[in-house]
């Protein structure tokens, strides 16, 4: 294992497995170096601390984007190819023919469970469930008054109907 740390050639390593997606593990084993060693690097070189969290932060937003695009794309639905490999065997299980490719153009409707998360993350404050109820706590004798006049219209209404 190599303990020695080199900036120049270190840090272009970090961004470039972390560009590709690997674990810390993965970086871990291929720079050659122990996880020990590896978190030391964060904690005394600051460089290589702020070349970690920006490859991170950049790798993490690429694959929001591409998480992003593909919920977009099944809000509203998309046309795709499927592929079969189609053999025909005789009753022995002996093929008859060659074997032919089947291609065929489908569509994936529109999914409503998608459509409801992109909305709700979006555009909350449209489209969110969530009710915020506002209450003022501060006056409890105007609240008291308003439950016991509550209380009292429903007694009311019963013994109306009784």
């Amino acid at each position: 294992m190599n303990n020695k740390y080199e900036p120049d050639v270190h840090i272009r390593q970090l961004v470039l497995y972390i560009e590709f997606g690997f674990t810390n593990n993965e970086i871990c084993e291929k720079m050659g170096i122990s996880h020990g060693v590896f978190y030391n690097w964060k904690k005394l070189y600051p460089e290589f601390q702020k070349a970690y969290e920006d490859a991170r932060a950049s790798y993490t937003k690429m694959e929001c984007s591409q998480v992003e695009k593909k919920l977009f794309e099944k809000c509203m639905g998309f046309d795709y190819e499927e592929t079969e490999v189609i053999t025909e065997l005789t009753k022995t299980g002996k093929r008859k023919k060659a074997s032919r490719v089947k291609i065929s153009k489908k569509h994936h409707v529109p999914d409503l469970a998608s459509m409801k998360m992109f909305l709700y993350n979006r555009s909350p404050e449209m489209w969110s469930d969530k009710n915020n109820l506002n209450l003022d706590i501060t006056d409890h004798e105007k609240q008291r008054e308003k439950i016991n006049n509550l209380f009292e219209e429903v007694k009311q209404e019963k013994e109306k109907s009784e």
